[in-house]
């Protein structure tokens, strides 16, 4: 039997330690409310006139001569990004900072070797650092006004420089994408994590590809809400008038749906403490008033008086204590419905209202396409993780106690038999 206890010790610290571990992943993903699209096509930089016919009336000397019209390749991105500055102009007080992001999961980079390598291209706008804070190694990062202006330089991940150029510190080299000449102005540490497609990552500031022809796949809002100012419906609402067909994920809530399986095992566990608590203070309580009779029947009242009073307070105060614990452990276990209230039907009795709230929900699962950030492919992850662990540990947890209390019950048997032999 001990043995089976120690086996299930081990078995619940190692599902506890993973479930720390997961937590802590988790939590450092953040809050951040964020919303994806498809990236518009791209146009030519030049798009071939028509020819100027002899004897044209109308025609001044200065369009006979054109052949070429000039335009911005990336105009379409450059008209979001101005819509969406536009938009944000009412979320003062609700939004603490924003940005707007380009996505390119594909991208071929050349170094000036002639090596080419596959990366996750990133184009970042203004207050993209103070979203998410990149950690240098070598070089500098992009200045504010050159993510506002953009700039011909490059940052690449450690590996990525090490792949392309064989050296760590390739600042000043050229790297090429698309056709597109860039400087490296920066290495950042390397951060591959669940959720990324790529083994190797590059940055471009977003502003030089409105007029150069490299293609993005997706662009990305993300915003940085103010906690309790309701920023979520807000910037929902929004992001859905700026652009219908996206995809909206909210991090903060994504994180807490990760952990609801650890959410519901500390909850158990925490019920378990609760009434153990309960039964010891409850059993202090019938203890005290019986050797208060006990006393009351050698001594008079008067003279136990102060005794009674500081036990009635005490065991007050510790029922108050208890009292308290239940709450927090309602709390606890109810504060998802505040997050989670398209779970919650309008009519909690209603089978219709239900089944409505239901679909609704999985509405957007359901969707013939979905567009996903790397932050969420990671907390989709840990949703296994924990879901996985949290059942392990509470399977390990029950066995420990039932093996404990099998202990504890053989221990008086064999006491009670030496107390009394056949």
């Amino acid at each position: 039997m001990k043995k089976k206890s120690v086996q299930c010790l081990l078995v619940f610290a190692v599902c506890a330690a993973v479930l720390a571990w997961a937590w802590a992943q988790t939590a450092a993903v953040g809050d951040d409310l964020q919303y994806l699209i498809t990236a518009p096509l791209m146009v030519p930089t030049a798009q071939q006139a028509d020819p100027v016919e002899d004897g044209q009336s109308g025609q001044d000397e200065a369009s006979e001569g054109l052949t070429q019209q000039a335009v911005r390749p990336n105009q379409a991105a450059l008209d979001l990004w101005d819509s969406l500055k536009t938009k944000a102009d009412s979320w003062g007080g609700v939004i603490q900072t924003y940005t707007m992001s380009g996505i390119l999961e594909k991208a071929s980079l050349t170094s000036d070797t002639s090596e080419t390598k596959q990366a996750r291209l990133t184009a970042l706008n203004v207050n993209a650092f103070q979203l998410e804070p990149e950690y240098l190694l070598f070089g500098r990062l992009f200045y504010p006004e050159e993510l506002a202006s953009g700039s011909d330089g490059i940052l690449l991940d450690e590996q990525l420089a090490l792949a392309l150029f064989k050296i760590s510190q390739p600042i000043g080299r050229a790297v090429t994408v698309s056709g597109v000449d860039f400087t490296v102005i920066g290495v950042l540490r390397h951060t591959k994590r669940v959720g990324d497609a790529e083994d190797y990552g590059a940055y471009v500031t977003l502003a030089s590809l409105w007029d150069r022809e490299i293609q993005l796949q997706a662009l990305q809002v993300t915003a940085r809400p103010v906690s309790g100012a309701g920023a979520r419906s807000l910037f929902n609402k929004d992001m859905e008038i700026w652009y219908s067909d996206g995809t909206s994920i909210d991090l903060g809530k994504e994180s807490m749906g990760a952990m609801l399986p650890v959410r519901v095992l500390l909850f158990f566990a925490g019920c378990v403490a609760f009434f153990r608590l309960l039964a010891v203070w409850s059993s202090r309580f019938q203890h005290f008033f019986a050797d208060y009779r006990r006393r009351l029947s050698r001594e008079y009242a008067v003279r136990l008086m102060p005794r009674l009073i500081i036990g009635v307070l005490t065991l007050a105060a510790g029922y108050g204590i208890l009292a308290l614990v239940a709450a927090v452990l309602v709390r606890y276990i109810v504060e998802p419905v505040y997050m989670f209230t398209e779970w919650v039907p309008t009519v909690l009795v209603e089978w219709k209202d239900i089944q409505t709230a239901f679909w609704n929900v999985w509405r957007g699962a359901a969707g013939l396409r979905e567009l996903r950030s790397p932050q969420m492919c990671r907390l989709r992850y840990f949703a296994t993780l924990t879901g996985w662990f949290s059942a392990a540990a509470a399977v390990a947890f029950t066995a420990l106690w039932i093996n404990m209390r099998a202990t504890k019950r053989e221990g008086k048997g064999a006491v009670e038999t030496e107390d009394f032999p056949e």
